[in-house]
């Protein structure tokens, strides 16, 4: 029988909600998260925790692994930065800033199309604790996911890259459950969005530098790997292939 990772998360905690949400302007939620990180291959949930800072026309998230929880040996090329996941919205610029981890251990920031996702609203609707969410869904760069959003928050943002409904999503999760994320708590009150993301957003490279960044690691690797294989080649062809598991399917 297939484990889908749904079931490792606890029903959630009473949210810390006021009792008027209409127009507050900073949000502080934390999500549970469970992150499964030998997808496409099979079943490892990780637990992480969550955090989404919603402070006017900006943003800030980010998921921190549950450091009680063990690790698999490593079955080959990986990287397990302490915080995955990073992304800073900037609404009034329609971008956000994500981080990626290089084969070095760097952290790389890249700047995205802020809730560039086009969602499907279908008739679904649920109580989450004392909310009542609704459900939408949608294909992002290669993978299906599902949202439940609650319009009594009317926040238009959610946990990692997702958002841009009318409200704030209390529940996500892609098809296979392999990203898994809940809301444990909503409360409104200040918040402090880390200074190192702060300011122009458009002295980051794009998305499509971040593409041709992985396809040209991805080259060096599979050329580094068929070099190996053969030591007396002079113009070694690739005969390694490596495939790179990225939640967002954009390399071939």
């Amino acid at each position: 029988m297939k484990y889908h990772i749904f079931f490792a998360i606890p029903v959630m905690a009473a949210l810390a909600l006021p009792t008027q949400t209409q127009g507050q302007a900073e949000a502080d939620v934390n999500y549970a998260c469970v992150f499964n990180i030998q997808f496409d291959r099979q079943q490892f949930p990780v637990p992480y925790h969550a955090r989404l800072l919603h402070a006017g026309a900006v943003s800030y998230f980010d998921a921190v692994r549950d450091k009680t929880f063990a690790l698999p040996a490593n079955d080959g090329l990986s990287m397990e930065p302490d915080t995955l996941l990073q992304v800073s919205k900037y609404f009034e610029a329609d971008e956000m800033v994500f981080a990626a981890v290089s084969f070095s251990g760097k952290e790389v920031l890249y700047r995205d199309t802020l809730h560039s996702m086009i969602w499907t609203m279908t008739d679904e609707k649920k109580n989450i604790d004392s909310l009542e969410c609704f459900q939408a869904k949608t294909r992002f760069r290669g993978r299906n996911y599902i949202a439940w959003y609650a319009p009594s928050i009317p926040l238009p943002n959610g946990p990692w890259k997702l958002g841009g409904l009318p409200g704030l999503i209390i529940e996500a999760y892609e098809e296979n459950r392999d990203l898994y994320f809940l809301a444990r708590s909503v409360q409104f009150r200040p918040t402090d969005i880390p200074v190192r993301y702060k300011g122009a957003v458009s002295r980051y490279p794009g998305f499509p530098e971040y593409v041709t960044y992985l396809k040209t690691t991805l080259e060096k690797i599979e050329g580094a790997m068929s070099a190996q294989e053969d030591g007396n080649c002079i113009d070694c062809q690739t005969r390694s292939k490596v495939k790179l598991h990225l939640w967002e399917k954009v390399l071939d």
